[in-house]
């Protein structure tokens, strides 16, 4: 409802808090959605490994859009005169989307068996 609320309306959307907010909750819809498909792939090992990858990414996703929300909070409210970020959002969302993308690589490939364990999922 919020996301529809948001997109539907112009000015909340071009608005930069609009962005992040909009973004947050998608990442958030995301989780919400990799979460619930997780519980269904846990009979084929790779399907359950590449879920929990998902799960991971987007949970990551959500902390680092919390993150710009806070920096994007504490510009507006404590650094109210003069420190304006330009394109704040777009920097925020290659930040936010691309950071935990090398994240969630870099730990799938140090150890995938890691993201699928016999003892958790049972067919």
């Amino acid at each position: 409802f919020f996301v529809v609320t948001y997109l539907s309306s112009k000015i909340l959307r071009r608005s930069e808090h609009g962005q992040v907010l909009i973004n947050m909750s998608c990442a958030l819809l995301c989780l919400y959605v990799a979460f619930l498909v997780a519980g269904y792939t846990t009979s084929v090992p790779a399907m359950c490994g590449f879920s929990a990858a998902l799960v991971h990414y987007f949970m990551l996703v959500y902390f680092m859009w919390t993150l710009a929300e806070a920096v994007f909070l504490y510009i507006k409210l404590v650094k109210v005169l003069g420190n304006n970020v330009n394109r704040f959002s777009l920097k925020a969302g290659l930040v936010s989307w691309l950071v935990p993308l090398g994240i969630v690589i870099i730990s799938v490939g140090a150890g995938y068996q890691y993201y699928y364990n016999a003892k958790w999922h049972q067919p």
